[in-house]
């Protein structure tokens, strides 16, 4: 069989060792793909210097991969045609029908104007990473507008992409209905996606504990977590048999230190910080989510799911695909802190078999629904889309 050849494309990747969320995932997919025996495609990882010292800093790639692709870099006046000269020799050589890049910034302009106007270039993608567009481009008045729509419509028009994959179909939908993205666009949406897991399984014997595990920031609402056991209390619960455990870091830590001292919860709620959470994930009962716009594909979430933890959390986004109500965790009622504690005393109220089916059925959402292969499966439905649509003539 003659396979395409696909880029991954990544650049402008200076530090990762806190986070990298996107660069993370695709380096764990190009590697998962690669040893994919049943493979349509054959892929390459495109990524300049800073992006390939970034992800080997981290030990996502090795210099000893095959299909790892160094795009040069340059600081001198000719920086844009040495650089255009380096990918078109490359894109040549390893003869690339689709360039997917993997996290679009002005950083990547030029090279992409540039691959639009190649004759006999390949088709272009944007992969849509960010939740919190759509919310940003509703509201002008917001800091981030100008910047938004910059990088995500006016640069993209410019450049013409073939296609757009997007994680989210709120994306999707607010962009056609707004007529962001031009008629013959190839846009498509996933309905899952994996994390790597490998480090995150369960334990034999489960504590009776509830997890908050993020950022302390605005956006995940850490005070939803402290309130509603506060509300618990109140009501006259018995969480005594309980852990509250707050896990994180960021501007809102100070904050919640005061909160959880004025509602007198120190007995009740305890805070730390962990750069690995496998060993907190894998004896925890309960996993609590209260973060604002999107719950699909928390890698937060999937790393709790992984460890068997039922799952809290709010109605937003494509929450659903991740949090079957009912099955493997519950959706708020009430978006609110009350909510989220009537879904606490919930599972501190059930049976214990009912808890242990709830947490087996978060591991196989894991096992059986978001995996490499249902992954795979849609990103080649995808790309043959892209490939068996005449390109348009500019």
């Amino acid at each position: 069989m003659n396979r395409k050849n696909i880029a991954i494309f990544l650049s402008g990747v200076q530090d990762i060792r806190g986070g990298g969320g996107v660069e993370r995932f695709f380096s764990d997919f190009f590697r998962i793909y690669s040893q994919h025996s049943n493979s349509k495609f054959e892929l390459f990882f495109f990524l300049d210097e800073s992006t390939f010292k970034a992800l080997h800093e981290v030990n996502k790639i090795t210099e000893y991969q095959s299909n790892i692709v160094l795009l040069k870099n340059y600081s001198n006046r000719f920086k844009k045609q040495l650089e255009n000269v380096d990918l078109k020799r490359k894109i040549r050589k390893y003869k690339i029908a689709v360039f997917h890049c993997a996290n679009y910034g002005r950083h990547d302009f030029n090279r992409l104007m540039f691959l639009r106007a190649m004759s006999n270039g390949p088709k272009l993608v944007q992969n849509i990473v960010d939740c919190q567009i759509p919310y940003v481009l509703a509201d002008k008045s917001t800091k981030k507008y100008k910047g938004y729509f910059n990088r995500y419509v006016t640069q993209p028009n410019a450049i013409q992409f073939d296609g757009v994959y997007s994680w989210y179909e709120l994306y999707l939908k607010f962009f056609s209905e707004n007529n962001f993205l031009p008629n013959n666009v190839i846009a498509r949406s996933i309905s899952t996606r994996f994390a790597n897991t490998e480090a995150y399984k369960p334990s034999d014997k489960k504590e009776k504990q509830v997890i908050f595990a993020s950022r302390l920031n605005t956006q995940k609402n850490p005070d939803w977590f402290v309130k509603a056991v506060h509300v618990l209390k109140e009501n006259g619960c018995n969480i005594s048999e309980w852990e509250f455990l707050l896990y994180g870091n960021g501007e809102l830590e100070k904050e919640m230190t005061t909160l959880i001292s004025e509602l007198n919860l120190n007995q009740n709620i305890t805070m730390k910080k962990s750069g690995d959470l496998s060993d907190v994930l894998s004896v925890s009962t309960c996993y609590v989510s209260t973060q604002d716009f999107e719950n699909f594909p928390s890698l937060s979430m999937m790393e709790a799911m992984a460890c068997g933890n039922i799952i809290l959390a709010r109605n937003v986004g494509q929450t659903e695909l991740m949090v079957k109500d009912g099955y493997n965790g519950l959706i708020l009622k009430e978006d609110s802190p009350r909510g989220l504690a009537n879904a606490i005393e919930s599972v501190i109220n059930y049976a214990e078999d009912t808890r242990n089916e709830m947490m087996r059925n978060s591991l196989n959402m894991i096992e059986n629904v978001h995996t490499p292969i249902a992954f795979i499966n849609q990103i080649e439905t995808f790309w043959e889309e892209l490939l068996a649509k005449k390109k348009e003539i500019l």
